[in-house]
C-alpha cells in the first residue's frame, strides 16, 4: 500500500490531483481485497426487509444500503413494491466540474444500484422477500478474522494519511489565498491603467475665438490644430494671429472632455521684439473644457496694420479630464 510519510517533512507538501487519486485508489484496492473474493453479488450493509408478516404475498419494503455488484461497492436507495425482485447495477452517473480554464468537464462517476423485477442476465441480488446473499453469512470465521485485521490496518493507515492530506490541503489553501490577494492587486492595477486608455483622434482644426485667425491659407504654416494619442496626450500645432483690440488672450477652447485641470505654461516665440510671450493651457476658468491662452506681458495695444502671432507647434500635455 502506498502511504504518505508521517509526519511529513517541513517545507510545504506539493499537493496534486495524483495525491487525491492515490487516496481513492488505495481505499478501493483495500475494499476489493476484502470483498472481491467473497462472492459476485451480496448486501454489504442495510437493505433490511419487512412485508407486514406475510411471506406469501403483498408488498415488501427494503431500506437503503450498500451492495457489492459487478466488482463495485454501490449505493441502493431502497425499494417498496411487489416481490420477488432483484437488486441490479444501475447506469453510471457522471458529474461535471468547472475547471480553472473555464471548461466544464466530467470529473466524478457514481455507480448506483436499483430494483428490478428481473435479474437482467447480469449480477443481481434476489429478494423473495428477504435475501440470503449477505456479506456475513458468506464469510467463514477465518475470513472474518482476516477482514477485521485488514480493516484495522486500513483504518490506522488511512487515519494518518488523511491527517497528512488535510495538513497539505490547508497549506495549499493558504498559498491560494495569498495568490488570490496578489491577483486582486494586479487586476486592480491593470483595470486602473485600462481606464486611462484614450481614443486617438486625427488632427482637427481648433475653433478660434473671434479675434484670432489661422495664418493665411496656402502659407508654409499649419492652421491651429489639435489631436490626441492613445496614451492620452494632446498635441497642438499651427500658427494663429490676432490684430484686434482690446487684446483677448483666449485663442480657442478644446472640446468637452479634452484638456487638463492643471496650468501648462510653455514659453512662446518672440516676434518683432515683442515682450515675453507664453502659451498657457488650463481648465481652471473653463469648467470641463480647457482654454488655450496667449500670455504676453505687458498687455499689448495692437496698432493699425499690426498683428500678433503665436506658434502652437511642440505643445503637448496629458488629458486628465474625465
Amino acid at each position: 500500500m502506498k502511504k504518505l510519510l508521517s509526519p511529513l517533512p517541513a517545507g510545504g507538501f506539493p499537493f496534486t490531483v495524483e495525491d487525491l487519486l492515490n487516496l481513492q485508489d488505495e481505499v478501493y484496492r483495500s475494499i476489493y481485497a476484502l470483498y472481491g473474493t467473497v462472492g459476485a453479488s451480496f448486501v454489504v450493509s442495510g437493505c433490511t426487509t419487512s412485508n407486514g408478516g406475510n411471506p406469501f404475498g403483498g408488498n415488501v419494503v427494503v431500506t437503503p444500503g450498500y451492495v457489492w455488484l459487478n466488482n463495485e461497492l454501490r449505493y441502493f436507495p431502497g425499494y417498496s413494491g411487489a416481490f420477488p425482485f432483484h437488486i441490479v447495477p444501475d447506469l453510471d452517473v457522471l458529474e461535471t466540474r468547472t475547471y480553472a480554464n473555464g471548461a466544464v468537464q466530467n470529473s466524478y462517476r457514481t455507480s448506483p444500484a436499483k430494483a428490478s423485477r428481473t435479474a437482467g442476465g447480469g449480477p443481481s441480488i434476489l429478494f423473495n422477500p428477504g435475501t440470503s446473499q449477505r456479506l456475513v453469512p458468506l464469510i467463514n470465521a477465518s475470513e472474518a478474522a482476516t477482514r477485521k485485521a485488514a480493516d484495522d490496518v486500513l483504518t490506522d493507515g488511512l487515519a494518518g494519511e488523511i491527517e497528512a492530506r488535510v495538513q497539505a490541503i490547508q497549506e495549499l489553501s493558504n498559498t491560494l489565498t495569498t495568490l488570490q490577494i496578489q491577483l486582486n492587486t494586479l487586476t486592480n492595477t491593470v483595470n486602473t491603467k485600462v481606464t486611462r486608455v484614450r481614443a486617438a483622434t486625427p488632427w482637427t482644426n481648433l475653433v478660434l475665438e473671434p479675434k484670432w485667425f489661422p495664418f493665411p491659407v496656402g502659407s508654409a504654416f499649419n492652421p491651429p490644430q489639435w489631436k490626441q494619442n492613445e496614451d492620452g496626450f494632446i498635441h497642438l500645432r499651427g500658427l494663429a494671429i490676432t490684430n484686434g483690440n482690446p487684446y483677448d488672450s483666449l485663442i480657442a477652447s478644446l472640446p468637452l472632455g479634452y484638456g487638463t485641470r492643471t496650468f501648462v505654461n510653455i514659453g512662446g516665440y518672440r516676434l518683432n521684439n515683442d515682450p515675453y510671450q507664453s502659451v498657457r493651457v488650463s481648465a481652471a476658468a473653463q469648467g470641463e473644457t480647457s482654454g488655450i491662452f496667449y500670455e504676453i506681458n505687458p498687455t499689448p495695444v495692437i496698432g493699425s496694420g499690426q498683428s500678433l502671432s503665436v506658434f502652437l507647434d511642440g505643445i503637448s500635455f496629458y488629458n486628465d479630464l474625465p
